[in-house]
């Protein structure tokens, strides 16, 4: 969308375009196995709002599509991870920056095995994501804050990369303008409660990662070039900062080895 103002001596031309930041292009975004059935692959397309499924060929390989989930249109699923034992699953949406919880149904993955390829929305209850909850991510002041740069009307926060801790018992997300790391308490059930948001340590916390011991989160703090090193609290999940370091535009990070499971 293009607008403009009449030209005179006290009106200056004012040009502003909107422009959806994925106007509905395939835009795939995350892959991650579902860790119950350890046999499909789920992939997050932000820019068709939508996780596809695949399955492995066991003798190929190559990658089987089996079906796909479609989400809100517009929320643009960006990330995706697994409760390791409540059969839910997690989707940070970038563009809204939310967080939604869906129930994850395995058994409906059993209609793939004779080459089915199955197409729900996450609001069927027989879907095999069943949408069931979603929460901001940021302070209800932000939640419809938007920027005007370099002539692009957008939305002032985007949410980046989410974690769910390795007891199960907290997930993290980022919040890229708000500088941020929302804290949400995981429940019984397996939805969420958010307990915090926390300064991110930097400008645009693009990636996050625990330590070996559970103990610790880093963050890359991608616009201000450095990573912020945390104190997670294995009773409350809370952040508490302690340590700066420069480095040179993170993207991404990685632990390498297995991450233990404590508290």
């Amino acid at each position: 969308m293009v607008g403009t103002l009449p030209s005179s001596d006290n009106i200056h031309t004012i040009v502003v375009k909107w422009v959806p930041e994925f106007c509905g292009w395939p835009h795939t975004h995350c892959a991650v196995t579902d860790p119950y059935t350890r046999s499909f692959l789920f992939v997050c397309d932000l820019g068709q709002d939508k996780v596809l499924h695949y399955c492995p060929c066991d003798v190929s390989g190559k990658l089987i599509p089996t079906g796909e989930v479609f989400l809100e249109k517009g929320t643009g699923p960006r990330h995706l991870v697994f409760h390791p034992t409540l059969k839910t699953a997690y989707v940070v949406n970038e563009l809204r920056s939310t967080v939604s919880v869906f129930s994850f149904q395995p058994q409906v993955l059993d209609n793939t095995e004779h080459g089915n390829f199955i197409v729900h929305s996450a609001s069927d209850r027989k879907s095999v994501l069943v949408h069931e909850d979603t929460l901001s991510t940021l302070p209800q002041e932000w939640e419809s804050k938007t920027v005007i740069k370099d002539g692009i009307w957008k939305a002032a926060s985007h949410s980046s990369e989410i974690r769910l801790h390795p007891n199960g018992r907290f997930l993290y997300i980022g919040n890229r303008g708000h500088d941020s790391i929302a804290v949400f308490r995981v429940l019984e059930s397996g939805s969420l409660e958010r307990v915090a948001l926390v300064p991110s340590g930097g400008e645009t916390p693009r990636n996050f990662n625990f330590d070996h011991s559970g103990k610790w989160l880093v963050v890359g703090n991608q616009n201000s070039n450095n990573l912020t090193t945390f104190k997670i609290c294995l009773q409350t999940g809370l952040l508490a900062q302690k340590y700066v370091c420069e480095c040179p535009s993170p993207n991404y990070v990685f632990t390498y080895g297995e991450v233990a499971v404590e508290g």
